[in-house]
């Protein structure tokens, strides 16, 4: 009976203890913090004063007051003295050098003859040979179209004829397809394709000649392409080439 009472006071007496420790270490904490003087607080004002020496030493103080700068006369500026002229001294030289026109006739006897013995170079035409292209690698950027060179024969004139005019074409058909978004548009982007085309003007396959760097545009001009099929069926002369892919297409149009 004895023993629980003294452990019921004790432990009263070491809670209240406790408590009263803990409420001495938080005073001490709050007057440290609050009551710190050492410390000086910023204020507003002090804050605008900085500003305002700091405006104050860039600005230049004028060395002379108001009323001072009142009394001060100004300087008139000193007149120009004005120019003598140099006295020339009249000579009865005459100048050393003369101008003198002379008046040459004009033997037309002798002209004419003159004239006539000179030989008149005749300048050799020359025929420039014809080349025969087979436009082995045609490139068509836009209307443009730059021909290759071959060592085919005569022949192949005709059907590079046909070829070509079978091609301009191609700008136009695919021109409603090509569509861009504007942040593309803004961009000096170009690529080329090269066209396989069957014998009834379908496509075949197409392949990236020259990257724009861009994916998304060079795929933009594959879809313009696909959406153009088919293209006119191309004549009997140039099926073996639209065939073999000598068709290659610039964008933009």
């Amino acid at each position: 009976m004895f023993v629980s009472t003294h452990k019921e006071d004790f432990s009263k007496y070491y809670s209240w203890a406790v408590i009263f420790h803990c409420f001495i270490v938080l005073l001490i904490f709050a007057l440290t913090e609050f009551l710190d003087l050492s410390r000086t607080p910023l204020k507003i004002k002090d804050v605008q004063e900085i500003k305002a020496s700091v405006r104050v030493d860039v600005v230049a103080m004028p060395k002379l007051t108001l009323k001072e700068l009142e009394k001060v006369e100004l300087s008139k500026p000193a007149e120009p003295e004005p120019a003598v002229p140099e006295k020339t001294q009249p000579t009865n030289e005459t100048s050393k050098v003369e101008y003198k026109k002379v008046k040459k006739k004009v033997d037309m006897k002798n002209l004419l003859s003159q004239y006539s013995q000179k030989k008149v170079e005749t300048k050799k035409v020359v025929q420039k040979k014809k080349l025969n292209t087979d436009l082995k690698n045609i490139i068509l950027e836009g209307n443009k179209i730059s021909q290759g060179s071959s060592t085919v024969g005569e022949k192949s004139d005709n059907k590079n004829e046909v070829f070509i005019n079978y091609i301009q074409s191609f700008p136009d058909i695919v021109r409603p397809y090509w569509k861009l978004p504007s942040y593309l548009l803004e961009q000096d982007l170009r690529c080329r394709l090269r066209l396989y085309i069957s014998s009834v003007g379908k496509i075949i396959k197409i392949e990236i000649f020259e990257s724009s760097g861009e994916l998304e545009y060079d795929n933009k001009a594959i879809e313009a392409v696909r959406k153009s099929s088919p293209f006119p069926k191309p004549p009997a002369e140039v099926k073996q080439r639209v065939l073999q892919g000598d068709v290659i297409l610039g964008f933009p149009l």
